[in-house]
């Protein structure tokens, strides 16, 4: 009976996927063709600086995660992770870039031990990991660069790093889960303690030190993209609001339908429940 649950819940993630995919494709033919506005995530590759901003937090991160591969927390999959603090702290600085940097590093990472099937959910994790503080901030905070950083925008950069757990924790534990390695109940609660507790105090109290000084330097995201894509969009709250209600409410989805379904059902049941919290996270993405 559960071979058959597993094998039903395969086959309908893989038609989940492709209807994901055109529906993605869709809202950012309609971005592109009717906002009249590239995504940043693929416009900043354009730009040289960007580039080597994502060279290097993949490198840094790399760096600072393979010293504490010993430190399992969920054999394979997890294991305690200060380094986390690094691509965080980068995604105010290095905005999009910093994204894809962490994603990247996260992989490289995996080659010491735990690649696999996982890393594929891993890289998006870790992208969004470093994605959503960036993007909540640029969509909720206008400030001078270069001024201090007062309470409410640091309230701001702390929900921002949350949102980035619970996005981090929700899609690698959805996605290992669908391929049927470790149960979402399991893993979601290690990744989001971990990175969580790692993101507000390490890196929050990093960011507000480094980042006024950062855009002193002119070393930020907004010297070198263009500055239309610099400022955020006319529908980023909404993305933000989207991406944090995916983020949170899938997790939320995930533990509470594991709590309430019995052991047989609860695979497919879980599988379900969160892929609509998915695409609203990427949607949410699209309009940032």
């Amino acid at each position: 009976m559960i071979e058959k649950i597993s094998a039903l819940g395969q086959a309908d993630a893989v038609f989940a996927l492709a209807g994901l995919a055109i529906v993605l494709a869709a809202i950012g033919l309609v971005r592109r063709f009717v906002l009249r506005r590239p995504l940043d995530l693929f416009a900043m590759w354009s730009e040289t600086r960007m580039v080597v901003y994502a060279a290097v937090t993949g490198a840094l991160y790399f760096a600072v995660l393979a010293p504490f591969k010993w430190a399992i927390l969920v054999p394979g999959f997890s294991e305690i992770r200060p380094g986390v603090a690094l691509p965080i702290c980068l995604s105010f600085l290095f905005g999009p870039a910093a994204a894809w940097g962490a994603g990247v590093g996260n992989f490289i990472g995996d080659f010491f031990g735990t690649l696999g099937p996982g890393s594929a959910p891993g890289f998006l994790g870790n992208f969004l990991l470093a994605y959503a503080p960036y993007a909540i901030v640029r969509a909720f905070v206008v400030r001078t660069p270069g001024e201090k950083i007062g309470a409410r925008a640091a309230v701001v950069v702390g929900g921002g790093i949350i949102v980035g757990a619970f996005a981090c924790a929700t899609t690698v534990a959805w996605g290992v889960h669908v391929l049927g390695l470790v149960p979402f109940q399991v893993l979601a609660p290690v990744i989001l303690i971990n990175n969580g507790l790692v993101g507000l105090v390490l890196a929050l109290p990093l960011t507000l030190l480094m980042l006024p000084r950062a855009e002193k330097w002119g070393v930020t995201y907004s010297e070198v993209l263009d500055p239309e894509l610099a400022r955020p969009a006319k529908t980023a709250k909404l993305g933000a609001i989207l991406l944090a209600a995916g983020a949170i409410g899938g997790w939320a989805l995930g533990m509470a339908t594991a709590i309430a379904g019995d052991a047989s059902a609860s695979g497919l049941a879980i599988g379900l429940a969160v892929s609509p919290a998915i695409l609203l996270m990427l949607v949410g993405i699209l309009l940032l």
